[in-house]
């Protein structure tokens, strides 16, 4: 039985991207999302996926209890949305993986006082073996943006410009974003139990099953979709087996 998508207030769903739709799986998943009555969807397009985020949030409906951003190279399941609102959190995001090898978590449990070559603070990433075996959520210090779901508090609360990175250059507008609300008392969950998929040539999902791991969905050529226990690890050689749901 899927949630009922009317026992939540309205929002709005923010898709910032460079071009509209760059993806069929994309585009097949947002048509069918769940989502409450009267929610509003925004399409903001321009080079500065950073400008996008910040006219999504300038144009929200006065109604809107609650922003979800969605990126274009993104995959989810029709409940999605219902799921992260369930949990009545003032932010809170999927496990999402990065576009590229080897496809780590998008997700830092640890801050740090270290800084890179470039002066940027440096987060510890959530490894694989660090998601509960018993799933539920779990609190972190910084998410992607990737479908992140932030109530409408929050975004008063640190006011414009909602979305900025810490040096003009870097694209760390998602980690500074949650940075900034922590320094007002908010905190940042991860939802375990929720994935969502970051498409490239094919599209990489985190998944909890016996234990954590990485799913390889080549939609539709050769063997579908390939299931990596513990994630891909650079210098280690890795057992696969079929995911078939």
């Amino acid at each position: 039985m899927r949630p009922d998508r009317n026992a939540h207030p309205p929002g709005t769903v923010l898709i910032p991207c460079h071009d509209q739709a760059r993806f069929h799986q994309f585009t097949n998943d947002m048509v069918v999302l769940d989502v409450p009555d009267g929610t509003q969807i925004l399409i903001m397009r321009s080079a500065s996926i950073i400008q996008n985020m910040n006219m999504g949030v300038a144009s929200m409906n006065d109604d809107s209890a609650w922003l979800l951003v969605l990126g274009d190279d993104h995959a989810f399941g029709r409940d999605f949305a219902l799921r992260l609102l369930e949990h009545n959190l003032d932010i809170v995001a999927p496990l999402c993986t990065r576009r590229s090898p080897p496809f780590g978590l998008v997700a830092f449990d640890q801050d740090s006082d270290e800084k890179d070559e470039y002066g940027r603070s440096l987060m510890h990433s959530l490894q694989y073996e660090d998601i509960p075996d018993e799933g539920g959520l779990l609190e972190v210090v910084a998410t992607g943006s990737a479908g992140m779901l932030i109530r409408r508090g929050v975004l008063d609360a640190l006011g414009p410009p909602w979305f900025q990175n810490t040096d003009g250059l870097s694209t760390d507008e998602d980690v500074n974003f949650c940075r900034r609300a922590r320094e007002l008392g908010y905190k940042v969950w991860l939802d375990t139990d929720t994935p969502i998929g970051h498409i490239s040539q094919f599209t990489a999902w985190p998944i909890r099953r016996e234990e954590a791991g990485l799913v390889l969905d080549f939609m539709g050529q050769g063997v579908n979709k390939i299931f990596i226990p513990g994630g891909m690890q650079p210098g280690v050689e890795h057992g696969v087996a079929d995911v078939l749901a």
